[in-house]
């Protein structure tokens, strides 16, 4: 699992995705990531929003830190 969670880290460290790009990228489920991966990846710090003003804006993405 500490695998796919630094795959996903160094593809936003190379540059901001929504969630979907990654899905598509890693041929994963969207909701599948968001639920398992990137909000606890956002609440340990190590991914952030790239609007984190609006988190409902349709172009979000996700930036490594």
């Amino acid at each position: 699992m500490e695998h796919l969670i630094a795959e996903y880290v160094e593809l936003c460290h190379w540059r901001s995705l929504s969630s979907k790009k990654l899905a598509d990228i890693l041929d994963r489920k969207q909701k599948y990531l968001l639920d398992n991966y990137l909000k606890s990846l956002i609440d340990e710090g190590r991914l952030q929003f790239s609007r984190p003003d609006n988190l409902q804006d349709p172009h979000q993405s996700y930036q490594a830190l």
